[in-house]
């Protein structure tokens, strides 16, 4: 059963933020700027490189984790254990955001693919960047009908397709 709570400041999929809201400064020629200038500059990643897990190490940590654990699975996404109850964030674990193979690749690849993964009890997701969201694992995860989704305004029908 799917329970969509539905907003008013969203309509026939336009979002609008309510009165009041502070206004973004800039127009069409800054975002082209921010693009092509974004485009040729390297960015220089900082992570700690012990934040990053092998597989093993993830799977050893999950067996043993107690009641309560959070395994970073990369990016955005993080595999979070409540007692029996397992919740994933933002889930993304192809190795490039993007359809198909377009797009940037990850800096961190995650140390799980969705067969290591145990049963989701839940799904939150952020917003629907191709880096939050990654259409190919959502279509794939088992158990759908079981699956709670939380979504920001405007994504419960991508949910509602893919059969949650």
């Amino acid at each position: 059963m799917v329970k969509v709570i539905s907003i008013n400041n969203f309509t026939k999929n336009k979002f609008s933020n309510p009165p009041g809201s502070p206004m973004r400064k800039g127009g069409s020629r800054d975002f082209l700027k921010f693009i092509f200038s974004s485009m040729f500059k390297k960015h220089k990643k900082v992570f700690p490189r012990d934040h990053v897990l092998e597989k093993q190490q993830a799977l050893e940590q999950l067996n043993n984790a107690s009641n309560y654990s959070i395994t970073w699975l990369g990016d955005a996404a993080f595999l979070i254990k409540l007692n029996e109850y397992f919740i994933i964030t933002d889930p993304f674990l192809s190795k490039n955001a993007g359809p198909g193979f377009l797009g940037p690749k990850r800096e961190i690849y995650s140390p799980l693919n969705l067969s290591d993964i145990p049963k989701i009890d839940m799904i939150i997701i952020s917003h629907n960047h191709y880096d939050h969201l990654d259409s190919k694992l959502i279509k794939n995860f088992p158990n759908k009908e079981n699956i709670k989704v939380i979504v920001p305004i405007g994504l419960s029908s991508f949910f509602i397709q893919k059969r949650f």
